[in-house]
């Protein structure tokens, strides 16, 4: 008695369901049927489908698997067979349990999906996700500065450091250095825009120049330079970790390591202390391609070290 009752909670229909709904939920303008019944080509008889899209130019066929044990090449091979005999072109196996490295590789030679199903609202779901996560930090590796004058008839002074060079606002009143302006405008990000429309705003040297610029002389008195110069280079570092999906329903692409969805993701909170402690890695080693979110920041300058 017992062991009939365990079957019927492990007959895997419950499982089918659920994929049914999350499938529903992805494809909500397509023609979507379950526990389908198909001709068999190769075996004669009929072959069940447990979910079956139709999107007219061909069908997928949805497999559940709610097994205890790991899918392995044989399942693998089993279905494949399966989507020949019911003449249906493409397959998405839907497990919840692991897959064997070796299935996955018959999967993805075979044109076989090998999914999981995720849903954090479900707490029979064994599966979360964590995203793979590149951040780029956009970061100042040298700063000069540089000033272009003609000066006729008039004395004319700069600041020996043009780092600390006064620089006069255009409201004629309020100054700063010339390091606290671009530190001002690289903060906020204002540079990285800027470079952004040259070379794309890949890493490498840059300059930026302010034309007819009011300044405060080294004397104390007030004048205009024709140019003063900002010369920077960029260079970015690389860290890579994982940002955990705290809320998020859809498949998981088990050989590509892609999570696929139509429905809102929450992430759980990152802190910039854990940041700090991920990996760095060599520009030349990174592909872009391979991360789930990409992010992007600035390395902040600091403030100006008074003498």
């Amino acid at each position: 008695m017992n062991n009939k009752r365990r079957r019927k909670l492990n007959n895997g229909k419950k499982y089918e369901q659920k994929v049914s709904k999350m499938v529903k939920k992805m494809y909500p303008y397509a023609v979507i049927s379950d526990d389908v019944k198909l001709p068999a080509t190769i075996t004669g008889g009929k072959r069940q489908i447990d979910t079956l899209l139709d999107l007219g130019l061909h069908k997928i066929d949805f497999d559940a698997k709610d097994h205890k044990r790991n899918i392995g090449i044989d399942d693998i091979a089993a279905y494949d067979f399966k989507l020949r005999d019911e003449g249906v072109q493409f397959g998405v196996m839907v497990s919840n349990s692991p897959y064997a490295q070796s299935a996955l590789s018959a999967a993805t030679h075979l044109g076989i999906k090998p999914t999981h199903l995720i849903d954090t609202t479900d707490g029979e779901n064994p599966f979360s996700i964590a995203s793979s996560t590149l951040i780029e930090v956009r970061y100042v590796k040298s700063l000069g500065f540089g000033v272009k004058h003609s000066s006729v008839g008039q004395p004319f002074s700069v600041f020996q450091d043009l780092g600390r060079q006064e620089l006069i606002a255009d409201d004629g009143v309020k100054t700063s250095t010339a390091y606290e302006l671009f530190k001002e405008l690289w903060n906020d990000g204002f540079f990285v825009e800027k470079n952004a429309e040259f070379n794309e705003g890949e890493d490498g040297g840059y300059r930026y120049t302010l034309k007819d610029q009011a300044i405060v002389m080294a004397s104390g008195e007030h004048g205009i330079i024709n140019e003063f110069s900002f010369d920077y280079e960029i260079g970015t570092e690389y860290l890579e970790g994982s940002w955990n999906i705290e809320h998020a329903q859809g498949l998981f692409d088990a050989a590509k390591g892609v999570f696929e969805t139509n429905q809102d993701i929450t992430s759980e909170p990152l802190t910039l202390e854990e940041i700090a402690d991920w990996p760095r890695i060599e520009p030349s080693k990174v592909d872009k391609s391979k991360y789930g979110i990409r992010i992007m920041t600035i390395g902040e300058l600091p403030e100006e070290k008074s003498e």
